[in-house]
């Protein structure tokens, strides 16, 4: 192989990465999302928006929500600051 084509491969490779922290960041964000709204089921057996509220704090699905969302936004960061060149 010549030198072009390791900096090919380099180029294949940063952006397959790229990829896998986007798909892992919105499964997160998403898993997150989906429990915190499956917890909602707690207002149908008596609980109030406190107790709720207070449940939810300690839960550490709340936590996976901006965490996703981070590693999205920061994967996606560079492709748009390049852009914007």
């Amino acid at each position: 192989m010549t030198r072009k084509d390791d900096g090919i491969l380099v180029s294949i490779f940063y952006y397959m990465v790229r990829l896998l922290a986007i798909l892992i960041g919105s499964g997160m964000s998403v898993s997150g999302a989906v429990s915190c709204i499956g917890y909602l089921n707690m207002l149908t057996t008596g609980h109030t928006f406190l107790e709720f509220g207070k449940f939810i704090i300690g839960r550490p699905e709340l936590y996976i929500i901006p965490i996703g969302m981070i590693i999205v936004i920061l994967s996606l960061l560079d492709r748009i600051s390049s852009s914007s060149k």
